[in-house]
């Protein structure tokens, strides 16, 4: 599988570092926390979102006393209003004498108020002052979700248990009390498709396109997209697990990767005209080519949408080792890095002072995942799940990772085949999307020593779906897609390792075997902390969303400098990326 991989045209992996056969076993939820009561902001179209007062109304309120001195108020005020031109708006009962009041152009509020108050029949004027509230979604897991607001919260993430430090965001909640989306525009997503159905997702999405079974129906099957379509706008303040940065918006899953996350480079460059031709305003592409593409190069440069880009999860300078699409020149592009809760570039992340615009948080990132299940996992501490010829056999090394394994070693001289098969089958009956995912470490000699995995659906006939030979140096991931086995009722699994005697030995070791599945019949919605730069372009999508809601007049250029003039300076991000910041929502909407 692997050679038929590398000969696809611009084939196309993913750039997130947890591989989905892990990464769906880890926990799915967390301990409800208590819903945030919403308060609402206010929404006044005569009034720019940076204002303190309304600027062309006032409040007054007249003595009540006038009333009796000088006959009644209506007349008192109707003067006091006619020397400014004036109108009344609004008259509070439950305030005797309090009026709202219109001023007319040409009359600013301070003027208006000191006229007032020096009218002996004016108790006190002020201004109709704005009450800006900390625009706080009432989703349950937003407490999780420190990329959008980081208090210095501890929270239980991929890596482990980390505490943040409090304003290493994107300042998404002030951002929040000036637009919180728009539906009047689409953003593609092209990835591994999404869950439509996900009642955290379901209020966003728009049709979509699936070009790897060619129809219009784009479900993913591996969880990155889904995961990434939440980070853009999983529907805000509606009670459900996690907001977007984006409360609402028009998610267009467009489906050019498989549940393995590969892809074809004519897949995504009909993805982006599908994009274009649909109306997208702004494409997401979290994922990365194995090589250049003048094709993909030319779709981009020939689309009217921002295209927004990962940058790489390699830790490599990508002005030095370009890393594509987002290393490629186009004007349409944001190539985004990843920070971590302390504002600190990720360990992992591709950056580069002239080819990485800016930085978006990307460690432990909290966001919706389908209904995947763990069909079968077995870390092999022992062999009892399945039949093992020769020589395989348990290790338990305690300075390895894994510390338990199974393992295989074949002397020189031997022309043999040994295997391990599972001795009951699987049920894939109702279940789609299948991944087999593995640990394995090797140490043969290149093509003489192979490592091979197959499946059959009777345990007689086998179909090789990957091999590989020579030495890992070490444990590595190996994951192969089982979609061609959907729906049996019966899937086997079996190991080998083959030599042709020519090597003095080879050696295999083999862990943590996982095999999981999505379960369309599921209607659970999941949750899952990720890692990666996938992570991190999908806040920049949906903060150009919300400068686009904003302002929807702006050009993609002009949202592009919105967003990468407006940037958090961070220290240590100076020198690695362009803008040396991390993004900032508040201030890419109001231009500070």
């Amino acid at each position: 599988m692997k050679k038929a991989i590398a000969t696809l045209l611009a084939v196309v992996m993913i750039v997130a570092v947890i591989d989905v056969a892990v990464a769906a076993t880890l926990s799915s939820t967390h301990a409800t926390a208590q819903p945030t009561s919403l308060i609402r902001g206010h929404n006044n179209a005569t009034v720019e979102p940076r204002d303190t007062y309304v600027t062309d109304e006032v409040l007054v309120r007249f003595k009540p006393e006038a009333r009796t001195e000088r006959g009644v108020i209506q007349e008192i005020a109707a003067d006091a209003h006619a020397g400014l031109g004036a109108a009344v708006k609004e008259e509070f009962r439950g305030v005797p004498g309090l009026q709202l009041v219109k001023l007319p152009k040409g009359v600013t509020v301070s003027d208006a108020v000191a006229q007032y108050r020096r009218n002996p029949d004016v108790l006190y004027a002020e201004p109709n002052y704005l009450q800006y509230a900390d625009a706080i979604p009432n989703n349950p897991y937003f407490e999780y979700q420190w990329g959008l607001q980081n208090t210095g919260q501890t929270i239980k993430g991929i890596s482990g248990t980390v505490t943040g430090t409090q304003g290493s965001d994107i300042d998404a909640v002030d951002a929040w009390n000036k637009t919180t989306g728009s539906n009047d525009f689409i953003i593609a997503v092209l990835d591994s498709g999404v869950d439509y159905r996900a009642s955290n997702l379901a209020p966003n999405i728009v049709n979509g396109w699936d070009f790897l079974t060619n129809s219009s129906d784009p479900m993913d099957r591996n969880g990155h997209g889904t995961h990434v379509a939440g980070i853009i706008a999983a529907a805000g303040n509606s009670s459900i697990g996690v907001t977007g940065v984006m409360w609402k918006a028009k998610i267009m899953p467009v489906r050019v990767l498989n549940a393995l996350d590969v892809g074809k480079g004519s897949d995504i460059i009909n993805g982006i005209y599908y994009a274009n031709s649909h109306g997208a305003s702004i494409i997401n592409m979290s994922l990365v080519l194995s090589a250049y593409s003048q094709a993909i190069k030319d779709a981009i440069d020939a689309s009217p949408a921002l295209c927004v880009c990962a940058a790489g999860n390699t830790g490599r300078n990508d002005d030095q080792t370009p890393c594509y699409p987002g290393s490629y020149n186009s004007s349409n592009i944001i190539s985004v890095a990843a920070t971590d809760q302390n504002d600190a570039l990720a360990s992992w992340s591709d950056y580069g002072p002239k080819s990485v615009q800016v930085a978006a948080p990307g460690t432990n990132i909290y966001s919706t995942f389908p209904p995947f299940i763990s069909v079968f996992h077995d870390p092999l501490n022992n062999l009892t799940a399945w039949d093992a010829q020769g020589p395989w056999h348990i290790m338990n090394d305690q300075n390895a990772s894994p510390q338990t394994s199974a393992m295989v070693s074949i002397p020189g001289g031997s022309i043999t085949n040994e295997s391990i098969t599972l001795k009951s089958p699987l049920d894939l009956t109702s279940k789609c999307g299948t991944v087999l995912g593995f640990n394995v470490k090797l140490d043969t000699v290149e093509n003489h020593g192979l490592f091979y995995t197959e499946a059959s659906r009777d345990g007689i006939h086998w179909d090789t779906i990957g091999y590989s030979s020579g030495n890992s140096h070490g444990w590595t991931f190996s994951g192969y897609s089982l979609t061609n086995y959907d729906t049996s009722p019966y899937l086997y699994i079996r190991f080998g390792l083959t030599t042709d005697g020519s090597a003095s030995s080879n050696s295999a070791y083999l862990a943590n075997v996982t095999i999981v599945a999505f379960d369309p019949a599921s209607a659970q919605q999941k949750y899952l902390f990720l890692d990666g730069t996938s992570m991190a372009a999908p806040f920049v999508s949906g903060l150009a969303g919300l400068v686009k809601a904003l302002h929807p007049n702006y050009s993609i250029l002009q949202i592009k400098d919105a967003i990468l003039k407006n940037v958090d300076v961070k220290r240590s991000l100076q020198g690695k990326i362009l803008t040396g910041g991390r993004i900032n929502a508040s201030k890419a909407l109001s231009g500070e």
